[in-house]
C-alpha cells in the first residue's frame, strides 16, 4: 500500500518534520520497519521498535542527483561495473520490491516469492505480470 499525504502529522516512525515538509516512506516488514526521507534512513525491529541502524544524509546538497549521475557516467566511460558506488543488483532488488507490491495489489492477494528463482510460488497469474510481452524486434532476451 502506498499513501500520499500533504499534511504533517508530527512524524511517522522517525520521519520528523524539521522545518521543511518531510517527504519520506515507511516500509513495514514482518520483523520491523524502515523509515527513509531526505535526512537518511532508520531501521526499527520488534514490538519495542528497537533502533538497529541509522544512516544520516551525507550528500553535500539536498535533492542533488549530480553525484549519482557522475558516478554512473564514470562507470559507463570506464566500462567497469566495479566503479559504481553500489552494485547494480541493489537497484534490481529495490525495483523488484516495488514491482512485487504492485503485482500483489493487481492480483488482489498475498503472494509468496522465491528470491533464488525470482518467481512467485505456485502462482502463474502473478508470474505473468513479472514481465511483459515484447514486440519483435524489440525483445529482451530471457537471460541477459
Amino acid at each position: 500500500m502506498f499513501e500520499v499525504r500533504g499534511l504533517l502529522t508530527h512524524g511517522e516512525g522517525s520521519l520528523e518534520p524539521d522545518g521543511e515538509h518531510t517527504i519520506g516512506n515507511v516500509f513495514f516488514g514482518s520483523d520491523g520497519y524502515l523509515t527513509v526521507d531526505l535526512n537518511g534512513f532508520t531501521i526499527y525491529r520488534g514490538d519495542k521498535r528497537e533502533k538497529v541502524q541509522e544512516v544520516k544524509f551525507q550528500e553535500p546538497k539536498r535533492w542533488d542527483t549530480t553525484p549519482h549521475m557522475r558516478n554512473f557516467l564514470a562507470a559507463v566511460r570506464s566500462r567497469k561495473h566495479t566503479d559504481l558506488n553500489a552494485d547494480i543488483e541493489q537497484g534490481h532488488i529495490s525495483a523488484s520490491l516495488c514491482h512485487m507490491a504492485n503485482i500483489s495489489y493487481r492480483t488482489g492477494r498475498k503472494l509468496q516469492f522465491d528470491p533464488a528463482k525470482e518467481r512467485f510460488v505456485n502462482d502463474n497469474d502473478a508470474n505473468k505480470l513479472i514481465s511483459r510481452h515484447y514486440r519483435a524486434p524489440y525483445v529482451v532476451p530471457e537471460r541477459v
